[in-house]
């Protein structure tokens, strides 16, 4: 990195496993949630500062509930209180992330983006959700570009497999451009809007490619 600084995130937290990410880095899981710091020739979970991204290598992550960072007991936590929040997951290998909620991306103060990409595959797994895109009050993105996604929610009504929250009259989508989704819960998809799931939005769901979404 530039000047030998690290850089530092662009939103207030960022949990993997039992561990909260702060800058730009490398670490093997050993499967029970334990992030050990390493470098670039051995790990399974990286992250970019710079551009926001996650490498996930073959890694099993499993969510430690913390409770200033990550109250939500999540696998994989990134949160701002007040900006956007971009994350990338660059996705090699065969990978596995469970918690609460599997991957639970969230901001309370601007539109959420998430992106999954790379040829490898992602099980997200959560007693509530796989995976979780939520704004409290803009929009709400979820695309995944040629990975291999599987996303299991709960049994209990609310528990989708996938779920896109977005704010009020916001909007909010999930797009599979190649590769594949097999999401599973409670239902397997589900949009909201607003706090709650009785606000009103734009949701859309949009397939293109050689892709298939089985829900």
């Amino acid at each position: 990195s530039a000047n030998g600084i690290t850089p530092r995130m662009a939103y207030d937290t960022l949990w993997i496993g039992n561990t909260r990410i702060t800058g730009s880095g490398y670490w093997t899981t050993d499967g029970n949630g334990n992030l050990t710091a390493s470098d670039a020739g051995n790990y399974n979970v990286a992250f970019d500062a710079d551009t926001n991204t996650l490498t996930l290598n073959n890694a099993t992550i499993a969510g430690q509930y913390d409770p200033t960072y990550n109250g939500s007991d999540a696998g994989i936590y990134a949160y701002s209180r007040s900006g956007s929040v971009s994350l990338t997951i660059q996705v090699t290998g065969n990978n596995m992330v469970s918690g609460n909620v599997g991957i639970y991306v969230l901001s309370n103060g601007g539109e959420v983006s998430v992106r999954i990409s790379g040829g490898g595959s992602l099980t997200a797994s959560g007693r509530q959700n796989g995976l979780r895109a939520f704004s409290n009050v803009s929009n709400a993105a979820l695309t995944i570009e040629g990975t291999a996604v599987e996303a299991s929610g709960g049994n209990y009504t609310g528990n989708a497999g996938v779920l896109v929250q977005a704010g009020k009259s916001s909007s909010g989508s999930l797009s599979v451009n190649g590769g594949s989704l097999t999401a599973s819960g409670n239902p397997g998809i589900s949009f909201w809007f607003g706090t709650g799931n009785n606000g009103s939005g734009t949701p859309s769901l949009t397939v293109s490619g050689n892709a298939a979404v089985d829900a």
